[in-house]
């Protein structure tokens, strides 16, 4: 009987379980802290892999950047729009900071806890192209963690400039 294992797949399957800088990466967790005064307290943890795999978002909570500035052009109640990146701030967005760290997301719970559980929420960030933001994802699970049943994406799918500043769409001051 031949021996199926070749050295070349087992090195595959070595270097397929060691993330960047030779660390295995099949385990990062990020802990994050309880809101002290507040019902709503931030997820214990998230997965690096699962966040990787599957997405916190269908592809209808995907909101167009048109769809988005003429909701924001038009008068009465726009959406609660939270910015979660730094590639700069939408007009009328609550700048609340990089998603992937921990006094982000306490503050997004903190500025969310405010409003009903069905409000209009947006989130984005725009720093990175759409795929591979390290901000997007934490901030949708948090909010969805939290009970909001009415999240969606800003569709950023290159970054903040080439998709809602080079349209024209406006920035705060």
């Amino acid at each position: 009987m031949k021996n199926l294992f070749h050295p070349f797949l087992l090195l595959g399957i070595a270097a397929l379980s060691v993330g960047c800088g030779g660390k295995k990466s099949d385990s990062v967790t990020v802990e994050r802290p309880p809101i002290a005064g507040s019902s709503l307290a931030v997820p214990t943890a998230t997965s690096l892999e699962d966040s990787l795999t599957h997405e916190p978002w269908s592809t209808g909570e995907l909101l167009a950047p048109s769809t988005l500035a003429a909701q924001l052009a038009k008068g009465g109640a726009p959406p609660v729009v939270f910015d979660m990146g730094s590639a700069g701030t939408i007009k009328g967005a609550r700048k609340i900071g990089p998603a992937q760290e921990t006094e982000s997301l306490t503050k997004l719970l903190e500025a969310a806890a405010e409003l009903p559980k069905n409000e209009r929420v947006v989130v984005y960030c725009g720093c990175c192209p759409f795929a591979p933001c390290p901000n997007i994802r934490p901030a949708v699970r948090t909010l969805k963690e939290a009970g909001f049943t009415n999240v969606r994406l800003l569709n950023l799918p290159n970054n903040l400039k080439a998709d809602w500043i080079d349209a024209g769409y406006p920035m705060a001051n």
